[in-house]
């Protein structure tokens, strides 16, 4: 695990990795990880806003071989993440 990983807890994606989630699949090994993480849905558009979303990560030709659902918070200029450890050891949420 990636010792800025705390658990379950709330994140946002800073540059250089990136700002946001990906929203579509990034490809298998990508991102630095085996299974690869991207979210299914739309970020929420509303200020304050809070959605649950699918997480799918990736592995070889199947782009939703294991799945979480996390929330996403519209905070303005940027987007908090309730992220949840991922359901194999191998597996890391991709930024875009």
């Amino acid at each position: 695990k990636n010792p800025q990983w705390h658990g379950d807890d709330w994140y946002r994606f800073l540059s250089p990795a990136g700002t946001r989630i990906a929203s579509s699949p990034p490809g298998h090994e990508y991102c630095g990880t085996w299974a690869s993480g991207w979210m299914q849905g739309s970020h929420p558009t509303s200020l304050g806003e809070t959605v649950t979303r699918t997480v799918c990560f990736q592995d070889h030709s199947n782009t939703c071989q294991w799945s979480s659902e996390i929330k996403v918070r519209n905070c303005g200029q940027f987007f908090l993440y309730r992220l949840v450890d991922v359901p194999q050891c191998y597996g890391g949420y991709c930024a875009k």
